[in-house]
């Protein structure tokens, strides 16, 4: 169960002592707690608004945990950041060994200076970070039910979807290309 940073708060306030405990639940009884049954739905909105008694808690006390929330939503998760730092890290490391690379190819005489361009746009294309490709396995009726194993000679990464998510894919890019305004078909009918 998730608590409201007012929840938490009058929790707070709760436990601060004995006395306070005491006065918030003898606040609790009052002309707005009742408990009626069958009532409109408009009348319980409206009484939803109108009909609650103010709370207790301190407004500071709220706002301080509202603050402390937002301090925790904000900061990024450990092991994010060492994760992006690994991945940065490797990516400097692989440009290095292009620079090296690209550095023996210029001082190269014999080659070539469009060879030499050729090399150059080999050696940074390769140092560049590769797109993991995302292989869609279409799910079988018999097999939705229990949990899917990875399909055999399916390597890598891979996702399971539902024919019609594939059938609307394929009609979305269709349409896109009919605004484009290339035509699509088989040929000569």
């Amino acid at each position: 169960v998730r608590l409201t940073e007012e929840e938490i708060a009058l929790g707070a306030f709760l436990i601060r002592g004995k006395k306070t405990q005491r006065d918030l639940i003898d606040a609790a009884w009052n002309r707005y707690a009742f408990n009626d049954k069958n009532l409109p739905a408009w009348l319980i909105q409206d009484e939803h608004e109108h009909m609650t008694m103010p709370q207790p808690v301190p407004q500071e006390l709220t706002e301080e945990y509202q603050r402390k929330v937002q301090e925790l939503n904000v900061r990024p998760i450990k092991k994010v950041m060492e994760a992006k730092a690994r991945k940065k890290r490797r990516s400097t490391k692989r440009l290095a060994k292009a620079k090296k690379m690209a550095e023996k190819i210029m001082e190269n005489a014999d080659a070539s200076t469009h060879e030499k361009a050729k090399q150059l746009r080999k050696v940074y294309k390769k140092a560049q970070e590769k797109k993991k490709e995302i292989t869609y396995v279409v799910a079988k009726k018999h097999t939705s039910s229990r949990r899917s194993r990875r399909p055999a000679g399916v390597k890598g990464r891979y996702r399971v979807v539902d024919p019609r998510e594939k059938k609307d894919k394929r009609s979305s890019v269709a349409i896109k290309q009919r605004k484009k305004g290339a035509k699509i078909g088989k040929g000569k009918r």
